[in-house]
């Protein structure tokens, strides 16, 4: 068992060598019926994983970050079709390939030097 490790059989207790303030965060979480809150001067990095070690669960992780103003990863809705799918990434994720970098960057040039020149016909 994976619990015997933290066990102290002369003393008969269970001991966490853990992060103090993050161990009153989590038993407040459940003392409160499921209110978590990070202590301030605790890094976000650690506060994860001692909530990982505590083991409470993907969802009180999901609302967890949340709360901490975590952006959500968005579901890319892709065309079926393998060719369109291809075509859609190619032109809408520059991140997807080198290719659709490359796509992006002479769009964004494209459109620079139209601005340049609409400019430059302006001028008397």
């Amino acid at each position: 068992r994976s619990s015997m490790r933290f066990c102290d059989p002369v003393r008969k207790e269970y001991f966490f060598d853990r992060n103090r303030p993050c161990f009153d965060s989590i038993l407040y979480y459940y003392q409160s019926g499921g209110r978590l809150r990070r202590p301030a001067n605790v890094p976000l990095d650690v506060f994860i994983e001692e909530l990982k070690f505590y083991q409470l669960g993907d969802e009180v992780l999901t609302k967890f970050r949340e709360d901490e103003g975590f952006i959500k990863e968005e579901v890319r809705l892709l065309p079926e079709r393998e060719f369109m799918k291809q075509v859609w990434l190619l032109f809408e994720h520059p991140d997807s390939s080198s290719a659709a970098r490359i796509i992006a960057i002479i769009s964004v040039m494209v459109i620079l030097i139209s601005i340049v020149i609409f400019c430059l016909e302006t001028l008397p």
